[in-house]
């Protein structure tokens, strides 16, 4: 196997697992969390959140770093734009990540938060954090079904 192999067996993983973990969380985790009491929701969503924090720094380079190696390598290919469509995505989840989703889970993440903002405020976040969540799940998915069709038709 070659590096553009390589590159494309990567590329298609990383934005499948981005995707594939967004499905999952939007679809069973969100709706499990909803049942529980606000210390058990604060628990629960701090520990997912730093967890999948950390497994997705990984992805998320590869899914900017590949694409845009692939991008430069096959200037030959029909489909070569379609692999500038996860450095995009990167920047653009990048952007709405740091500019509207980590300033309020900054403050959800307190151990004192319940008692600070009480426990309507903690609900009402969570639930925020799950609707702005699916945008970038969209985005993500979308970026997996671009990167498949880049990697058959290059």
């Amino acid at each position: 196997m070659d590096l553009i192999e390589g590159c494309k067996i990567a590329a298609v993983f990383a934005t499948g697992y981005m995707a594939g973990a967004g499905i999952y969380i939007s679809l069973v985790e969100v709706q499990s969390r909803r049942s529980l009491p606000p210390k058990a929701l604060w628990m629960q969503f701090t520990k997912s959140f730093k967890m999948a924090a950390k497994s997705m720094i990984l992805s998320t380079l590869v899914t900017a770093s590949a694409p845009t190696y692939l991008y430069f390598a096959l200037e030959g290919s029909r489909s070569r734009n379609l692999w500038l469509v996860s450095p995009a995505t990167f920047l653009v989840g990048s952007i709405y990540t740091f500019t509207v989703i980590i300033p309020e889970v900054n403050v959800m993440l307190d151990e004192n938060v319940v008692e600070k903002k009480g426990e309507k405020w903690l609900e009402g976040a969570v639930e925020r954090w799950n609707k702005r969540n699916l945008f970038r799940t969209l985005i993500n998915t979308a970026n997996f079904i671009c990167t498949i069709v880049a990697a058959i038709r290059s």
